[in-house]
Formats: C-alpha cells, structure tokens, sequence
C-alpha cells in the first residue's frame, strides 16, 4: 500500500493573511497538514461569510483587482489598465508571506483569475464576449482579444519573475460561460445547459476578425447559431429538463451541430485559447509552473477552448468537484490523467458546507483523491470554513495514506 502523504495546497485570500499576520496565518496552514498555500492575486467580487476573520463575519472583496504590484513600468504600457487592491496600501501579502513560507518548507502559489474580471469589462466594453445578439456578457473577456492577451501575458509574466513562487494557478485562462453567477440573474424560462453554451459562443469583433483571417465566415455562423436561439426563445427544446443538456452536445450526434463552417469556428476558439496558454508559459520565470484550474471533463474541454494538447503545455490541472458524492472527483481525476499523462493532476475539494460536514466527510473526499490516483489535492478554502474543518483536514490527510 502507498504510504506516502498527499501533498495538500490550501486556497486563500490575501486579507485571510492580513488580518492575523503571516506567522499565525502559517501556523494555521501547516497544523492543518497542508505543503502549499494558492494565494489570489487577481480575484473577482463577491460576498463571503467569514466565520475565523478576526474583524467581520461577512465580507466583499473589491472587484477585478490585483492583490500585488506589478514591476514599475508593466502596467503603464498595458491597453488596459489594472486596478490595485486598497490592501497594497499597508504592503503587499504575497511578497510579505513568500520568504517565511519557504523557510517552513511551504510552497507558495499565484492564484489568478483570468479572463472573468466584471470592472475590467464594465471599463473597456470593447474587450468582453459578446452572444449571437450581440449581447455583452461583461463579466468575461474574451481571449481573441489582443488587448486581454497583452494583459494576461504581461502580469503573469511579471507575477512569476518579481515574486518566488513556486506556481500560477490560472482560473478562467479561456472562454467564459453563461451564465456565470452575476448578480440577480433573472431567467423564467430555465434555459438548459445547451442554451446556455450557445449563449457562451462568443461574436465579438475580434472573435469575428480572427474567423475572417482564418477563411470562415463568422457572420453565417452567428446567425446559425442565432436561429438556434431563436427556437429556444420561441418555445422549442432547450429548457431545464427537456432531453437537452450540455453533455449531448458534446457526445450526441443528434445533438452535434453537423455544419463545417460552425465546426471550424468553434476549432478556431480552441487555436485561439490554446496558442494564449502558450503564451503565458513561454513567458513565466523558469521553473514556475503552470496550473489550469477545470471544472469538467476532458470531453468537454474543447468547448470552452481547450484540447487534450494541454499536457505538452501546462504543468499541472487542478480538477475541481465541490459534490458531496465524490464519484465525480474521481471520474474527472482519472479521465484527465488517461488525457494528460505527462501533467500532474490534482484533485480539488471544498471542505465545508455542503460538502463537508463532519470529519468523516473530510476522509471520503481526500480517500478519493488518493485512489483515484491524484498527484496532490488542493484545499477550498481556508478564510471560508471553520477552525475545526482545519483540524479534520490534518486527521484527514494522515489516515487517508
């Protein structure tokens, strides 16, 4: 039997950090048993009930900001400008927490949200995913931008080469889906999943730019997809509990949307997003690894811009199942190490409400992590769960070897 221990990242917010100061905030980290912390340095907003902070029990987080500062003169030549966490102001957390970290023996990563950034669309909505309609969806940029290639490409780079860590692990390094959790999302109609991932088809100029140098006709294909939308909207298939679901577009024929020239449009989004990934990886400090942070199965990668190429570029997935029935983690698991052989392949967990509620619950989701033959599990999340979820992750790790 293997014996050997789970190598365990937990996720973080830099004010996780502030409030109680790096010592105390590592002290927590390694009792509860974890070799590495993922600590956002580009997030979004929200509303987070905080039940250790030692200053508020609910919080929101500024929107679309930096938590680092980028290397004078970075950001200044950018087209779209970053804006910087009000936290900067009394220092910066990621730089204040490396050193003494590594000194533990902790690995450090950069947590980045990518292309979901609503501030930085509401400013610039020249840059945002725009649906059939030509709707913008301002909370996601779209890839085939250059300008969100520029920027992406540039702080990444700039994050890895100013600062020691040892990784990025990158959120939203593609095309974004609708919808995306914005706030007070109104639909009587209960779109499904298919309608959904229409909506998601981006026709931005740049996309459509990108269509035309590539020998397809974008237009055409919006208003395929348009028409498709339009049966939906009238009353056809496409609503929560027919027989139409994201799955079947991706493994059912009858589903398949059988036109060459939509095809190649939706190829062209995988090049599109492929060849930014390349990017940030040729462009990051020598020996810091990439992570992509997925959420489904390699089968439906493709359809928001990845392909099973991803395993000769990234260094690592981190595969994420928040379910309380963990037999999902351990089909995600294993299917993207049958895909990717040559990356690490992590399992990523929630170790709160709903998902766990008891120390048994911590066990059954880090036993199937190791089974299902992860490389490691990262942790969600440290600020969001209680002191005593800590404590079970460290009983966890030791008894699920």
């Amino acid at each position: 039997m293997d014996t050997k221990r789970l190598k365990a990242t937990m996720w973080a917010y830099p004010w996780d950090m502030t409030a109680i100061g790096k010592g105390r905030f590592l002290d927590l980290i390694e009792s509860a048993g974890m070799t590495g912390i993922s600590m956002a340095t580009a997030y979004h907003a929200g509303l987070f009930v905080t039940p250790h902070h030692p200053h508020h029990r609910l919080y929101f987080p500024e929107d679309g900001v930096l938590y680092f500062r980028p290397t004078q003169g970075t950001a200044e030549q950018l087209s779209l400008q970053p804006r910087l966490s009000s936290l900067l102001e009394a220092g910066e957390p990621l730089r204040d927490t490396i050193n003494e970290a590594h000194s533990r023996g902790i690995e450090v990563n950069s947590w980045f949200v990518c292309t979901h950034n609503t501030d930085l669309g509401m400013r610039n909505p020249d840059v945002v995913l725009r649906t059939a309609y030509g709707d913008p969806l301002y909370y996601g940029l779209c890839p085939a931008n250059p300008k969100v290639a520029e920027y992406l490409v540039a702080l990444l780079s700039d994050l890895s080469r100013a600062h020691a860590i040892d990784a990025i692990d990158a959120e939203s390094l593609g095309f974004l889906g609708y919808p995306h959790g914005y706030h007070h999302e109104k639909d009587l109609l209960g779109l499904s999943e298919k309608a959904g991932y229409l909506l998601s088809i981006c026709f931005c100029k740049a996309c459509l730019r990108k269509a035309r140098e590539t020998g397809i006709d974008g237009e055409r294909v919006r208003r395929v997809i348009r028409g498709k939308l339009d049966a939906i909207f009238e009353g056809g298939p496409g609503i929560a509990g027919e027989s139409d679901s994201l799955a079947a577009i991706a493994s059912d024929p009858r589903e398949r949307i059988d036109d060459p020239e939509v095809q190649a449009y939706l190829q062209m989004r995988v090049d599109v997003v492929m060849d930014l990934i390349r990017s940030v990886k040729a462009s990051l400090r020598k020996g810091c690894r990439l992570q992509l942070i997925e959420w489904n199965t390699p089968d439906k990668w493709w359809m928001y811009g990845l392909d099973q190429g991803l395993g000769e570029v990234v260094d690592g997935m981190i595969m994420c199942c928040y379910d309380r029935d963990a037999s999902y983690l351990e089909r995600l698991i294993k299917e993207s190490r049958n895909a990717l052989p040559n990356a690490a392949i992590i399992g990523g967990i929630q170790a709160g409400y709903p998902t766990c509620s008891s120390p048994a619950d911590v066990h059954s989701q880090l036993s199937s992590v190791r089974s299902s033959g992860a490389d490691g599990v990262q942790v969600y999340h440290f600020g969001l769960i209680r002191r005593r979820n800590l404590e079970w992750l460290k009983a966890g790790l030791s008894e699920s070897r």
